[in-house]
């Protein structure tokens, strides 16, 4: 190679290094890149790279915070049910006989009839 071109060949390396943590995103609507610009300039120093972060710490924390939400929501209705299965739960137990008798057996105390 000659000079020249390995002078511009080190350029593009140069600039490729130096953007190595760029970030490109095409068609966002015009409204919301004006915004995001603007939250950029007025709270992070036109650091679009921290906007970006708190931005998407943001959405973590909210997901987050939505599962535990839910999670607590189905626990509470699993600790309906199984209190609910208590309560509906015979307390005796009726068998009738071939021989037309009854037998009466109380829940809890092994099987035996009362």
């Amino acid at each position: 190679m000659e000079d020249g071109e390995t002078e511009g060949v080190e350029k593009v390396r140069d600039i490729l290094r130096d953007n190595s943590h760029s970030l490109k995103i095409s068609r966002v609507h015009p409204e919301i890149k004006r915004r995001f610009k603007k939250l950029a300039a007025e709270e992070f120093m036109d650091d679009y790279g921290m906007l970006l972060k708190f931005l998407m710490d943001g959405l973590i924390n909210r997901d987050v915070a939505e599962l535990h939400e839910r999670l607590n929501v189905v626990e509470e209705q699993i600790a309906e049910l199984l209190l609910k299965d208590k309560k509906e739960e015979p307390q005796e137990r009726v068998i009738r006989m071939c021989d037309g008798t009854v037998r009466r057996l109380k829940r809890g105390n092994g099987g035996k009839e009362k």
